[in-house]
């Protein structure tokens, strides 16, 4: 089944979007610039295309994002802005050119509990990737500390030391060279209207279901395993490497769900297909639009025109 047409259902409200490096390289390690870049970019995105972002962590070779969507929306197009802008500014800090990024689509949440089942997935992907014991330890982009204290937002800064050193180094002037980049965060709607008890209670039990995962890393480890590298391993480390060991490969997958739900989905989506392609054949055909199933968005055609 072809899985190339953008489709944003109206009932469905949430999407994981993930960003990966071309060549599985760590090009977004966790180095203090880097860091900054990737929180102003995505903050400019996400107030730009007013996106409600639920979850960011970004390790090494790629990131994991949890946002909202409605449906005027296209985030295939706020994806296409965000990766763009972090490839321009980060081949410059790279000293590269070329692809930056892997092409990936924004994957469908459908449920409340694959929302919040992806959610802890996310702020646990330090972990998950066996860099640190804890979610804290990674120096990296996370809202794991905002989402279970309830702030609004996160930072991330960066100190231009050499362009403070060629204007004098004078200690009183170094907070004109430091740079603090806002990234907001949303909080889950499904918390909404909760009292501050339940709030609370909310934000403990996605603290906890981390943790959980924290536990579990650290049981499967084994006693032999080497070391872990200390944090500041994580910002030092060749921005052209490949982590070490054999990379995943797993295709990803069409939708967050249950098993039902991901059929269902999948059902869905091959009526919408059949449908987008009948319509775009007589698009292309006429040059004039049709009805488009609900969703879904008509592809570009070269308009023919006379010369005067």
């Amino acid at each position: 089944m072809a899985n190339n047409i953008a489709w944003y259902p109206p009932d469905i409200a949430h999407y994981e979007i993930v960003i990966k490096c071309a060549g599985d390289q760590m090009l977004m390690r966790p180095d203090e610039k880097t860091t900054w870049i990737i929180a102003d970019v995505l903050g400019h995105v996400v107030r730009k295309h007013d996106v409600p972002l639920y979850a960011v962590s970004c390790v090494s070779t790629h990131g994991h994002l949890i946002v909202g969507s409605r449906p005027e929306l296209r985030l295939d197009k706020v994806q296409q802005d965000l990766k763009s802008q972090l490839a321009k500014r980060l081949n410059v800090e790279r000293d590269r050119i070329g692809v930056f990024f892997q092409r990936k689509k924004p994957i469908p949440i459908l449920s409340t509990a694959a929302f919040f089942d992806r959610l802890r997935y996310t702020h646990a992907q330090p972990v998950h990737h066996g860099m640190v014991e804890r979610v804290e330890d990674w120096p990296g982009l996370s809202s794991f500390r905002a989402v279970v204290e309830g702030k609004p937002s996160i930072e991330a800064s960066w100190f231009d030391e050499r362009s403070w050193r060629d204007a004098g180094a004078d200690p009183t002037q170094r907070a004109a060279f430091l740079h603090v980049a806002t990234v907001p965060i949303t909080p889950p709607p499904e918390w909404g209207g909760l009292t501050d008890e339940q709030l609370r209670f909310q934000r403990a039990a996605h603290e906890e279901s981390v943790r959980d995962r924290e536990r579990e890393q650290a049981a499967a480890r084994s006693a032999s395993a080497p070391r872990r590298p200390e944090a500041s391993h994580y910002r030092e480390v060749d921005p052209f490497s490949r982590p070490v060991g054999p990379i995943q490969r797993r295709p990803a997958p069409i939708a967050h769900g249950s098993a039902d739900e991901v059929a269902e989905y999948r059902r869905r989506y091959r009526i919408v297909v059949a449908a987008h392609r009948e319509a775009s054949a007589q698009y292309r055909a006429t040059g004039k639009l049709c009805p488009f199933p609900v969703g879904t968005f008509p592809p570009r055609i070269e308009v023919p025109f006379e010369m005067a």
